[in-house]
């Protein structure tokens, strides 16, 4: 996952930026991930079938696990992203 630059916020990301997927007691983390000045994880939680993207604002999103298509997932994983203040873009393919 990279994200673009955000002006507004002062948040930027590298280009190169990439994010690993760690085992978790509920399924897989990714470890913190700072924007700005502020921080969130994404947790794909296999026991309560969701996605969960946390802040350090305490602010939260989840998605559910279900059958969908990949474009209706990144659709709502996109747009959860969005409604937190988080700027993001992925890659289609690695570089």
């Amino acid at each position: 996952m990279t994200a673009a630059s955000d002006a507004a916020s002062g948040a930027a990301f590298d280009d190169a930026a990439a994010v690993t997927l760690y085992v978790s007691p509920r399924g897989l983390i990714t470890s913190t991930i700072t924007y700005g000045t502020r921080i969130f994880n994404i947790e794909f939680d296999f026991i309560d079938h969701q996605l969960r993207i946390r802040t350090s604002d305490g602010e939260t999103r989840a998605i559910a696990l279900e059958s969908k298509s990949v474009a209706v997932f990144y659709a709502q994983l996109m747009r959860a992203l969005v409604e937190l203040g988080i700027e993001t873009q992925i890659q289609s393919r690695a570089q």
